[in-house]
């Protein structure tokens, strides 16, 4: 894993000991990954089924070796490999600032209302 440490964007790969995962290996990345974590089992191996392996996403160096660090002690199979792609630039519409119930709401949406909000109050003050 190290002699990718420092380079570009790394793919983080999970492989399976067999064909498909096994309930303990959904179990292990579910645990991992926290959008997995709200489906069910039955769903995840569904949605795995006839992928031999599974990717983490694109990632710094650093990033990519802590996430590794952290499957492997789940009992997972990882692999980092060189990315294809560049990694996007981070948006402020990528992490929400709040959430209302389940519904995330980035940043500049709540800025925007709230200029819409006081915009109001001062035109019903004015008028």
């Amino acid at each position: 894993m190290s002699d990718l440490e420092g380079h570009g964007p790394v793919q983080v790969v999970v492989g399976w000991a067999g064909e498909r995962p096994t309930t303990e290996e959904v179990q292990a990345l579910r645990r991992l990954v926290p959008s997995l974590a709200q489906q069910k089992v039955s769903d995840v191996l569904l949605e795995m089924a006839g992928r031999p392996r599974w990717s983490l996403g694109v990632h710094p160096g650093p990033a990519a070796e802590r996430i590794a660090r952290d499957a492997e002690r789940l009992g997972l199979s990882v692999s980092l490999e060189p990315a294809e792609t560049e990694l996007p630039t981070p948006s402020a519409f990528d992490q929400p600032a709040l959430r209302i119930g389940s519904m995330p709401v980035p940043l500049p949406y709540l800025v925007i209302g709230g200029l819409l909000l006081v915009s109001l109050l001062l035109w019903s003050w004015i008028g």
